[in-house]
């Protein structure tokens, strides 16, 4: 009778032991699917979002329709994916319209030809950007590529359409409080190439007589070449009393010189006025 008892016990704490497992495994293959549920988020594809709804603006919003030309602005998108990631080359073919992206070996071509509207313009881009993202090897975020791609699309609209990225936007915000350390210029690209758009009067950069068209070939020895307007205008502002080396491209001789200036805080006047004929004012 006691081994009687004594056997059933040991069955209850075996199969009790059983049930306890079952569900420790269950509990832990749930919690591993959460885990891979959470990793697959992580993981999931950048969308591009920002390009549609840029486009959509732009669409909606752009004050000279004429301007907007799908082809050229899907070329200067392009052009500019090309200037920030070293593997990306693009070879377009006017004849055919046909543009051919290449990332290190791998290779894609898109055909352009039928591109009328800006929403073709949209899954034309975004499948390029799916593409370089996929293949690059540049240590280059995601996001940068993203940015990069719209602004140069913005860049064939005119010279002022820009979006800024979060970080940019907080040193724009600086730019238009109307006072900071920096040379006293408004510059920027003209053909890819960092220019001299106009001096401010009575700052360093007016004092130095840069001109407005002067190409800035350096800062700091660094080249301008491939250097986003942000980062070339972080780089001229900075503390005051700082000096800065620029090598500057003379519009008007078109010959090399060096240039130091020293920075100042620089107070932007929101009107500028004079009195013209003794009592009229103007502004």
């Amino acid at each position: 009778m006691y081994k009687k008892k004594y056997l059933y016990t040991l069955v209850i704490f075996f199969c009790a032991s059983i049930l306890v497992t079952f569900f420790a495994i269950s509990n832990s293959s749930s919690l591993n699917k959460h885990f891979n549920e959470a990793v697959s988020q992580e993981k999931e594809e950048y969308k591009f979002r920002l390009v549609g709804i840029v486009c959509s603006y732009v669409n909606r919003f752009y004050v000279e329709p004429d301007r907007i030309k799908p082809k050229e602005m899907l070329k200067a998108s392009l052009s500019w994916l090309e200037r920030i990631i070293p593997e990306v080359q693009v070879n377009v073919d006017e004849k055919s319209e046909k543009i051919e992206i290449l990332v290190d070996e791998t290779s894609k071509v898109v055909d352009i030809s039928k591109i009328r509207r800006l929403g073709e313009l949209y899954n034309t881009l975004n499948d390029v950007l799916h593409f370089v993202n996929d293949n690059k090897h540049h240590d280059i975020k995601t996001e940068d590529i993203e940015y990069a791609a719209i602004n140069g699309m913005l860049s064939q609209l005119d010279p002022h359409s820009v979006v800024f990225p979060p970080k940019d936007f907080d040193e724009f915000k600086i730019g238009t409080s109307g006072k900071f350390g920096g040379l006293g210029m408004v510059v920027g690209l003209r053909d890819g190439i960092l220019t001299v758009i106009s001096p401010i009067e009575g700052t360093p950069a007016f004092r130095a007589g840069l001109k407005s068209g002067d190409k800035i070939i350096a800062i700091d020895q660094d080249s301008t070449i491939n250097m986003s307007l942000q980062e070339a205008v972080n780089k001229l502002r900075g503390d005051p009393s700082t000096a800065v080396i620029l090598i500057v491209e003379s519009k008007k001789s078109q010959t090399n010189k060096t240039v130091t200036l020293i920075r100042e805080i620089i107070s932007i006047p929101s009107v500028s006025s004079k009195l013209v004929d003794g009592n009229i004012g103007y502004i």
